[in-house]
């Protein structure tokens, strides 16, 4: 019976094609505007999913209460707190820091000069943060202060197509010595071109209080396998700071994957931030989208339907009765509905490139999604109160 009544909504496309296509083209367009803007949603529901172990990963923030009685947050934090986690809670497996530098030029060996965007990291950051290994041994930017590891859009920049590590950068009179090579993934909320030990931050007779410093400086723990960041467990952390004399201060914690959509509060380090409200808008964009393409295509095929009435009397006549004559028309509604399904996803495939260079994304057909169970998990506990 089933394949009765395809083929009988198969030969009706056939003999109206023309009120056929209009119908589905409309449904088609409306399901393939809304398969692109839940690629977009996802993607941006997903940003520092790149890293290994993110779910565990928090950013510490300072919370400062002022005279007023307001509360300010920061993520800039000196970098000694990263070893007092390690040290003096058992929960915490590691912890780092990273201090946005600024804009500098070096010059390569050949002569060709380029401004680049610095950072300096501590000892354990490569560790913490896994990024994608293009040439070159991460590790080896602790050996020397003069160690630095390159992005792979800088690595081509200066050394085309050939092998970047063991290159000499020169910045005014230092000459550092590329060691690796990482790829920056676009959804990674650190960006940076060269990176060097934070040893080499303030050579030249400046004096660094690392106890005090807090100038671009982030820090970030990650927390045991299996250890959560419990309410209880985030209040004696949050400690850390006034044990050290720092009144009305406590610290919070923010989940990795909690940046770029949920930071409140002033983070000029970190460029990369999204819009919480236009993700809600556009999941509601998508939603009323399919409800007028469904709802458009419910209306001209139940219009044709009703012109039908000549075949409907034959069969009532002949003996069909109601629940089939109902079950013939939700099928050939089915059969169309599926043929712009089919349409959607090809049209999507089609357009993809076209909308990702509008959007300036590098969105795919098959998004990840692995990393959404553990968020809610992430997110429980994450600041102390």
């Amino acid at each position: 019976m089933l394949r009765h009544y395809i083929k009988v909504a198969l030969r009706l496309i056939r003999r109206s094609l023309l009120f056929s296509s209009i119908n589905l083209m409309g449904f088609v367009l409306g399901l393939t505007a809304a398969f692109l803007i839940y690629l977009w949603v996802v993607d941006e529901l997903t940003h520092d999913d790149c890293f290994r172990d993110g779910s565990r990963i928090y950013r510490v923030t300072e919370l400062r209460r002022e005279a007023g009685g307001e509360v300010k947050e920061s993520p800039r934090l000196p970098r000694t707190l990263a070893m007092d986690f390690r040290q003096k809670f058992p929960q915490v497996e590691d912890a780092t820091a990273i201090k946005y530098g600024d804009r500098h030029s070096y010059e390569a060996e050949d002569g060709k000069k380029m401004t680049v965007t610095e950072v300096y990291v501590d000892s354990t950051f490569f560790r913490f943060f896994t990024f994608p290994v293009v040439e070159g041994t991460l590790q080896r930017i602790n050996e020397n202060p003069n160690n630095v590891v390159i992005s792979a859009e800088l690595a081509r920049k200066f050394f085309g197509s050939g092998s970047a590590v063991g290159q000499k950068l020169t910045y005014i009179n230092d000459v550092y010595t590329v060691v690796a090579v990482v790829d920056i993934p676009r959804k990674s909320h650190i960006r940076f071109e060269l990176a060097m030990p934070m040893e080499a931050y303030g050579r030249g007779g400046v004096n660094i209080n690392w106890n005090t410093f807090t100038e671009s400086m982030h820090v970030y723990i990650k927390m045991k396998q299996g250890s959560t960041m419990l309410r209880s467990e985030a209040q004696a952390m949050s400690r850390l700071l006034a044990d050290r004399g720092e009144k009305n201060v406590r610290l919070g914690f923010q989940p990795l994957h909690d940046i770029y959509l949920h930071t409140r509060f002033a983070d000029p380090d970190v460029k990369q931030h999204g819009n919480l409200s236009t993700v809600y808008l556009f999941i509601a964009l998508a939603v009323l989208i399919i409800f007028m393409g469904a709802f458009n295509f419910t209306t001209l095929s139940t219009a044709r339907a009703s012109l039908r009435y000549k075949e409907v009397g034959v069969r009532k006549v002949t003996g069909a009765k109601r629940r089939v004559l109902i079950g013939q028309f939700l099928s050939e509604g089915m059969v169309q509905a599926c043929i712009a399904l089919v349409l959607a996803m090809a049209l999507t495939e089609l357009t993809l490139p076209l909308f990702n260079r509008v959007m300036e994304t590098d969105l795919r057909s098959r998004p990840s999604i692995r990393c959404w169970p553990s968020r809610a998990g992430a997110r429980r506990g994450a600041r102390a109160d």
